[in-house]
């Protein structure tokens, strides 16, 4: 470690960097006068892992390539005059974690590596880096998709995990009180993005520390008080394993004696039993994974094929287990997948027994690979499939007492039985509704993303609206048979929540259906569900209709009326529409075809024809 801290050298450091030894691995040339630019040949130095060049005068572009620093952990050139672009090889830098570039002259952050990565890579490719810039200026963020990346950060999805990372421990970039962030941007409303990257820097002082290579005091006392204890842990082990043997056949018994209090008795398995069943969980009997567990197919002694969620092991307590297991047997409806019995097993290994619906999901069944994905879905299985999801939502919501929120419907957790009936699956998720308009607010964010509301995702509000937004999602991928977020598409069709709106101002909501439909759908039952689905993702969570609403527009029932009005909520959440004219409230007079005026204002009432049409 070479340390030049704190003292009155001058001059620049190119000549410096020529006369250090390239194995350096820690450099602090922090609180001095060097001028100039960082050097390039700095990158010769590729066992460096803490670089401090803070507090002094360097100025010029930053024209060094972190690629080549692959072992670079910390970087800290803040309290400068940098300028320029923010290199974009920063994101390519293998190990770099930390990265302070506060109050320098920067006036351009490039993203456009780090989106590249997050969207073709994995999440272990996604670069995990802290990065401080406030104090510069900034005015403008190269990305080949920042609209994009907003309407992610308002609907996210399981791949987008990493691009909404601006506000993770992946990746934490803050702006401060840069241009950028005051700026209109050229129109663009980029209200959430600047909401996650412009918050003020309250803690500036991030950067850590190297470890000191020749202290080995803390070392010498673990060693020491390790040997101490080992004595005690091996003369206590006996005893532990016989603790834990009782205490597993005690919180079994416990389990039992409540749920027989409570009257209800769902078949307790063994482990053994279910092992056997699936092949010990043999990778070709599983089903599907999800955050809460692994579900596998699983044939049972007696020839019954049920499904076994293979929990994933938590702190969970028994009252929290107990009480799970009371809100889903409780739970019965022909839309629901029914709980055919549980097992408890040591180490807090818990399962559940379901009734195994034979196409599997829907996610597979519309843009799957397998062989069940053979056979497309026609149009008539697709609107059953919609109602069914909507009746077991409205059980779920409003005839069960207390009421559901399930907080995680998406195509994955909808099950299809023999004769492609909707069955609502994996209640992991379910908590216990408030009366009628009441909220609850929760710092954890479980489901999808995806599927969130802007609501729920930005401010943890969890009311029934939430399942009605992402009742809204899921009917728009059944329309278009493809998923809520696919970037492998053109950029205007990556979001389809943005190109179904886009279609829809344009009145070309038909190009929306699947392709493979080859034309053979009902028209009006097509524009029956998107202005549904539409009116589901609206902003104002008391703008979105009921669950049993919904079903009533569904079953077309003539006395079923959901009026809609949400053209400002659309022209606030999709950026890419940013050629939407002004429109103009027109009441409740359904659409006006003429000039470019448009109301979002709709019935769905078929006996009237009242239902929000645009030209086709």
């Amino acid at each position: 470690m070479l340390s030049l801290s704190s003292n009155m050298f001058n001059g620049t450091l190119i000549s410096l960097m020529g006369a250090l030894d390239e194995s350096i691995k820690n450099l602090d040339l922090s609180n001095n006068k060097f001028v100039g630019p960082v050097p390039g040949n700095l990158e010769v130095l590729e066992n460096l892992e803490n670089l401090d060049m803070s507090n002094n005068q360097l100025s010029s572009e930053l024209a060094v390539n972190f690629t080549k620093l692959s072992n670079l952990i910390n970087l800290n050139l803040s309290l400068n005059n940098l300028n320029g672009t923010v290199p974009d090889s920063i994101w390519n830098s293998r190990n770099l974690q930390f990265v302070n570039l506060i109050n320098n002259s920067f006036v351009e952050l490039n993203l456009t590596t780090w989106y590249k990565k997050v969207a073709e890579g994995t999440s272990l490719d996604a670069p995990r880096i802290q990065l401080r810039l406030a104090g510069n200026q900034i005015h403008r963020i190269l990305s080949p998709s920042l609209q994009s990346l907003e309407t992610i950060i308002v609907a996210p999805s399981s791949l987008s995990e990493q691009l909404l990372s601006i506000q993770s421990p992946q990746t934490f970039i803050l702006l401060g009180d840069n241009p950028w962030c005051r700026n209109d941007n050229e129109g663009e409303n980029l209200v959430f993005i600047k909401k996650y990257m412009c918050r003020s820097d309250e803690h500036e002082n991030f950067w850590p520390s190297p470890s000191n290579d020749g202290v080995q005091t803390g070392v010498l006392i673990a060693v020491g008080v390790v040997s101490g204890i080992f004595v005690l842990l091996m003369s206590c082990l006996v005893m532990f394993f016989m603790w834990k043997m009782r205490r597993r056949n005690r919180e079994l018994q416990q389990i039992q004696e409540d749920l027989a209090r409570r009257d209800v008795k769902p078949p307790f398995f063994s482990y053994e039993e279910l092992k056997t069943a699936t092949h010990s969980f043999s990778s070709s009997n599983e089903l599907g994974r999800g955050g809460f567990g692994t579900v596998f197919k699983a044939e049972l002694a007696d020839g019954r094929v049920v499904a076994v969620k293979r929990l994933t092991p938590t702190k969970q307590s028994t009252s929290d287990f107990l009480k799970e297991m009371v809100n889903i047997s409780g739970i019965k409806h022909r839309h629901l997948i029914q709980l055919k019995g549980c097992c408890v097993w040591e180490n807090r290994q818990r399962m559940l027994i379901y009734e195994y619906a034979e196409n599997k999901s829907l996610a597979e069944a519309l843009f799957g690979s397998g062989p069940q994905c053979a056979t497309v879905l026609n149009w008539k299985q697709r609107y059953n499939i919609c109602l069914g999801i909507a009746r077991g939502l409205a059980y779920l919501h409003e005839e069960l007492q207390p009421g559901m929120i399930h907080r995680d419907i998406k195509p994955e957790n909808i099950l299809l039985d023999e004769n492609y009936n909707a069955k609502i699956a994996d209640f992991g998720l379910v908590r216990p509704a408030n009366d009628s308009n009441d909220t609850l607010v929760t710092i954890n964010i479980p489901g999808t993303r995806g599927y969130f509301s802007p609501e729920y995702a930005l401010e943890g509000v969890v009311s029934e609206k939430l399942d009605v937004y992402s009742f809204g999602v899921v009917l728009l991928i059944i329309v278009a048979g493809r998923p809520c977020i696919d970037l492998k598409l053109p950029q205007e069709q990556s979001i389809l929540r943005s190109w179904a709106i886009t279609l829809y101002t344009e009145g070309k909501v038909l190009n929306l259906v699947d392709k493979r439909l080859e034309g053979d759908y009902d028209e009006e039952e097509v524009l029956l569900v998107v202005d549904m689905a539409l009116s589901c993702l609206q902003t104002d969570p008391k703008k979105r209709a009921t669950m049993s609403q919904l079903v009533n527009v569904l079953m077309k029932n003539s006395n079923a009326s959901v009026a809609v009005d949400i053209v400002n909520e659309l022209k606030i959440q999709t950026p890419n529409l940013l050629s939407i004219p002004e429109y103009e409230h027109a009441g409740n007079q359904g659409v006006q075809g003429e000039s470019d005026e448009l109301s979002f204002m709709s019935s769905f009432a078929t006996d009237s024809q009242q239902s929000l049409r645009v030209p086709r």
